[in-house]
């Protein structure tokens, strides 16, 4: 930031300090959608040039010489109002990663998809807020961390060229004219998504599991690849051509379209032996339900495909939940939608999403856990985050979930 100016040259600062003592007020109690305090230039949003003015030009005179505030309690701090920090619970249970990595990537910048906020990669969640979760939840949490693996994409997505990252965001503003992103991803292998690890899947699903597979909605088969580690024998299925073509080169049976009707045949055809009624050991559903058109008849389909008595779903949903469904170069709601609100914590989010979807749907839940959702960059920041709630479910309980024409919207 630029030396500390002549504050009396900026006639409208008198403006800035009621505007930002205003806005510390009104956001104290609020978090981004990953818990994170709100930052200065979040408050951007909120007030266009005046706060970016205040940002870049006067802060450090107007803190005496100390560094710009980095959240809504040190501007509080700043400006006269009781310092507010996190939660005590959230710096041990989930704030931070807990591990000590090299500073070059310790200061890699990672913008949250949801609300555009920046911050850096030891600010990645994995934890929970104590006292936010109720005890069916909070005593079945497991609590990962950034391993190898997850750094290892990092510092892909650190290392990549500017001048690559321009001419793919570019040819996807192009395709994207005539098909929907995913696809237009697919083609330009631009946006790759890491999920979890082969060392966090094995924590959540215990050693190595083995038997088959199905991975649905696979993507490019990055995440595919990691969890096939884990299994005798995997099933892929994809609706978007151009990643579909990518799973079938990284040698996965890959079945193609919205449904999984034609699995027993994609299984016979790669010599994969399912189990009762075309029953899998393992399903990974992992980022699909905010992109699917009917979440909960996916959910029951794919209860009904689980092994009996052993067979398991490795559940990722992103929250807060914003679905949308790509149809071509457009978006559409669902037609089936699940009682969350989109502006709702990841605490509170998980709790609606299992004590009003999954468990009336007839699941047993083993595990649940935290877990960053990572996308490479593009030529503006290195990494896109999200926030995922983690499930490890068994078919179990009676299916109570009401007819989707009879399910309550959130407000």
């Amino acid at each position: 930031f630029p030396q500390p100016l002549d504050l009396c040259v900026h006639r409208n600062l008198c403006i800035n300090f009621i505007l930002v003592r205003v806005l510390a007020s009104m956001l104290a109690d609020h978090r981004c959608c990953q818990g994170r305090p709100w930052t200065v230039g979040d408050m951007q949003l909120w007030t266009s040039t005046s706060v970016c003015h205040l940002k870049r030009h006067a802060a450090s005179g107007l803190l005496n010489g100390s560094s710009v505030p980095h959240s809504i309690s040190q501007m509080r701090n700043c400006f006269g109002f009781p310092t507010l920090d996190l939660p005590a619970s959230s710096k041990d249970s989930g704030a931070g990663s807990g591990c000590t990595k090299s500073s070059a990537l310790e200061q890699l910048v990672v913008k949250c998809a949801h609300c555009s906020q920046n911050f850096p990669v030891a600010e990645l969640l994995y934890g929970f807020r104590e006292g936010f979760l109720p005890e069916s939840l909070a005593g079945r949490f497991l609590r990962l961390s950034r391993d190898d693996d997850t750094e290892l994409f990092l510092e892909s997505c650190r290392s990549s060229g500017l001048l690559r990252a321009l001419l793919k965001d570019a040819a996807a503003g192009l395709l994207t004219k005539r098909m929907s992103l995913t696809d237009a991803n697919g083609l330009l292998g631009r946006g790759s998504m890491f999920v979890l690890s082969t060392a966090q899947a094995r924590e959540l699903l215990g050693d190595r599991p083995g038997g088959v597979l199905l991975d649905v909605g696979a993507g490019d088969g990055n995440v595919t690849a990691r969890l096939a580690r884990l299994f005798d024998s995997v099933l892929a299925s994809e609706s978007s051509l151009s990643m579909a073509r990518s799973l079938r080169q990284r040698g996965f049976a890959t079945l193609t379209g919205e449904n999984l009707d034609g699995l027993g045949v994609a299984a016979e055809e790669a010599g994969i032996c399912l189990g009762p009624e075309e029953s899998v050991d393992c399903v990974a559903l992992l980022n699909v339900l905010d992109r699917c058109d009917v979440p909960v008849s996916l959910l029951r389909d794919l209860r009904r495909r689980l092994r009996p008595g052993t067979g398991r779903l490795l559940l990722t949903v992103v929250l807060p939940f914003r679905p949308f469904v790509e149809r071509g170069s457009g978006r559409v709601p669902p037609k089936e939608r699940l009682p969350l609100d989109p502006n709702a914590s990841w605490e509170a989010s998980v709790t609606v999403l299992w004590e009003k979807v999954l468990q009336p749907l007839g699941f047993e839940l083993d595990v649940v856990a935290r877990l960053p959702y990572l996308s490479e960059g593009d030529a503006t920041v290195p990494v896109y985050a999200l926030d995922d709630g983690v499930f490890v479910l068994r078919s179990g309980g009676e299916d109570v979930y009401p007819l989707a024409s009879q399910v309550p919207r959130a407000s």
